[in-house]
């Protein structure tokens, strides 16, 4: 049942982890009760983000970068926030009711997908009947292909029975007869057969006819165990190609998909390793055999896409366990070009395994058994770059001058590229010797190399700089023209740029501001620390007799608190949300949203929210509950806000000072009327103001 939009956003945010979601495109590690990770909006070299579970913020202390869930989403994605719902709807089989002008599209969009998994749905539940029905000319020569691929009857069993093995019987048109049957939505859109890539319309006449006959059939699922693909094997020699997939559909983009993801999530996660293989056998037989953290890139390249979605499962190490055939070097080699950039800005482990003998991972765990292979992933993988080092000087005669000359040449640019100098010097130091010239000759090699690519790229850029006058290039773009402001240290001190470096015009005026600063800041982190004390301060707040947001004069500070009191009080009017215990965590999504188009704002609540953790504990808040939390928090808050008082005060004392010489009576009245209504005496004497109190006149 279709939801509104606004409805399902709100079940959707509160759904959301925010580390789980920040891992599908960063290897985060725990860091105290945060997780630390390298930010992906600028170089990162060591990690400097950190992401709040509690209260689902993340924040860079290096460029600034930070906001709540969606936020990190919508940046990485460069998507909207209604795009992002969207994804993150049909992530978790929400159905959002679709309204505008292009209510019709995404409409037809949306039911597409629908059919499309009904469609596959249905047509596995088929294939797996043929599979098990009763033996006979339809399913004959598959089981017989499995009973030789795997003798061991315990084996053959849970192939069959873990990967959901079926049979397309021969034949032109018995899938599409047995679907049209189940599925009446085909009656009135016979073509969401074509679109689902089971079925082929007929280039004469009308009516379609199966796209896998006579084949095993092999379901390819998402990351949710619905089927969303098929491969199919072929059993004779005449039905070319030998394996046959499915072809892209709104449902299945084979760039994004591994196959045995789903069976493997958990294997994955609890190692935090992926071993990749090339078949689909390779991977049944892998797990059928306990190596239950084996996917496979089915024949298509290993792309960056693909890398992500492991990193999601929780994989920090990738070993790609390709066929040791020419083809399967080529593989290797291949996928280390495209996802290099990624490995390195994720500090993901690469490592490769050649199995001996020519073999395939099928072949060896069938022949030599799971221990062995085991054995090899323990003893026999390489670091993807002695690998990519290997490759490059195979074959080459190092015996000879031009045969050190030429495997120098191919050596230089994959040494130069390795970023790390300790890495970089090692492999020098390793494959000069393997080449037999000198490591000082290949150093210098490393070096031309490097500077000759530097000047190329500083070309490059200039020429597209000319090619678009007044265009910054990207190495000079500010955070603003980004769309990723950078915060300064801290929220106090952009608070503090206010001034426009502008100097105060009385002595001391910036201190004074710099203090109303600072406790203005205290009192959010207090607010921000946790839901208990988010609801101390806001119940305080309601207590007190002057509202402490007409005491707050920091702009970012006073949108930040009157939005959250604004928001808390929305919360206490809807039952269903004050009783839910994340408050806290509700009221950051919704102003991480809110401050979505104000990205400064947006980054200062995040750090705020980020710092307020430590700021708490340095008041034993974290060793504190109930009322004596409350009975602490609020002995804070009466002590900060009487110095909040005191603040303004002065400020307001010296606001009237540098307006003195427009009246000099009326200014030092307005003065005894400031001491009357702070009820705070004067601690220093108003001569200092550069008033004569007997006179009225001011002083020389």
């Amino acid at each position: 049942m279709a939801v509104p939009f606004t409805e399902a956003a709100d079940t959707i945010k509160s759904r959301l982890d925010i580390v789980e979601l920040v891992q599908r495109y960063v290897v985060l590690k725990k860091s105290g009760r945060s997780w630390r990770g390298l930010c992906p909006f600028h170089a990162d070299k060591k990690p400097s983000m950190d992401v709040n579970r509690e209260k689902g913020v993340f924040i860079c202390r290096s460029c600034g970068a930070g906001g709540g869930t969606l936020n990190f989403l919508m940046q990485i994605e460069n998507k909207t926030y209604r795009e992002i719902i969207l994804d993150l709807a049909e992530e978790q089989g929400i159905e959002i009711e679709v309204q505008g002008p292009n209510a019709a599209v995404s409409s037809k969009i949306r039911e597409d997908k629908k059919a499309c998994l009904t469609l596959q749905e249905t047509a596995l539940d088929w294939f797996t009947k043929q599979l098990t029905a009763t033996a006979g000319s339809d399913n004959t020569a598959v089981l017989a292909y499995l009973k030789k691929r795997y003798p061991d009857a315990a084996f053959y069993q849970a192939a069959i029975s873990q990967f959901q093995l079926g049979v397309a019987p021969p034949g032109w048109s018995k899938l599409y007869e047995a679907l049209k049957q189940t599925v009446k939505s085909l009656d009135a859109s016979p073509n969401l057969l074509e679109v689902a890539g089971l079925c082929v319309a007929k280039s004469h006449g009308t009516g379609y006819y199966d796209r896998f006959r006579n084949r095993l059939m092999i379901p390819i699922f998402n990351e949710r165990g619905q089927a969303i693909a098929f491969g199919g094997r072929s059993l004779s020699a005449d039905d070319m190609p030998k394996y046959l997939n499915s072809p892209e559909t709104p449902i299945y983009k084979k760039s994004q998909v591994l196959y045995g993801a789903f069976q493997a999530k958990s294997a994955i996660k609890e190692t935090g390793t992926a071993i990749v293989m090339e078949g689909y056998f390779d991977v049944i037989s892998a797990h059928v055999a306990g190596i239950a953290n084996a996917v496979g890139s089915c024949g298509t390249a290993l792309t960056q896409a693909h890398l992500k979605l492991l990193t999601r499962l929780g994989a920090s190490t990738i070993v790609l366990a390709f066929d040791s055939d020419r083809a399967g070097i080529a593989a290797a080699l291949s996928a280390i070009g495209l996802i290099d950039p990624y490995l390195k800005q994720n500090h993901l482990q690469l490592t490769i395994l050649l199995l001996p003998d020519g073999k395939d991972p099928d072949e060896f765990i069938m022949s030599q058994g799971a221990d062995a292979f085991g054995q090899l992933l323990k003893n026999h993988t390489l670091p993807y770059r002695e690998f990519q080092l290997n490759q490059a000087i195979a074959g080459q005669d190092v015996t000879t001058p031009e045969g050190r000359i030429a495997a120098a040449d191919q050596l230089t640019p994959i040494l130069a590229s390795i970023a790390q100098p300790m890495v970089r010097s090692e492999y020098t130091r390793l494959f000069a010797d393997r080449i037999q010239i000198s490591e000082e000759a290949l150093a210098l090699e490393i070096k031309r190399h490097a500077r000759t690519q530097q000047q190329s790229e500083h070309r490059q850029r200039a020429f597209e700089a000319r090619k678009q006058p007044g265009k910054h290039s990207a190495a000079t773009l500010t955070g603003k023209e980004t769309g990723l402001l950078t915060l300064k240290k801290s929220p106090l001190a952009a608070a503090s740029g206010e001034y426009n470096g502008q100097q105060p015009s009385v002595p001391g005026q910036k201190s004074w501001r710099m203090k109303q600063v600072s406790v203005e800041e205290n009192i959010l982190k207090v607010l921000l620390y946790s839901t208990e004390t988010y609801q101390f301060v806001l119940q305080y707040n309601c207590e007190i007799e002057e509202d402490l947001l007409a005491l707050y004069g920091t702009a970012h500070y006073k949108q930040i608190l009157s939005d959250i009191i604004e928001d808390w009080q929305q919360l206490n009017t809807k039952d269903a949300l004050r009783n839910a215990s994340p408050l806290l965590e509700v009221t950051l999504q919704t102003l991480s949203i809110q401050y979505a188009e104000t990205p400064e704002q947006l980054k200062i609540l995040a750090e705020l929210a980020t710092q307020a953790e430590s700021f708490g504990e340095s008041l034993s808040f974290n060793v504190l509950s109930g009322p004596v939390l409350q009975e602490k928090v609020n002995l804070f808050l009466k002590g900060q806000i009487q110095l909040l008082k005191q603040v303004n005060h002065w400020l307001s004392l010296e606001a009237i000072y540098s307006q003195k010489s427009e009246n000099e009576t009326e200014t030092l009245a307005q003065a005894y009327s400031l001491q009357e209504k702070y009820n705070d005496p004067l601690t220093e004497s108003p001569h200092q103001w550069g008033f004569n109190l007997d006179a009225h006149q001011p002083l020389a």
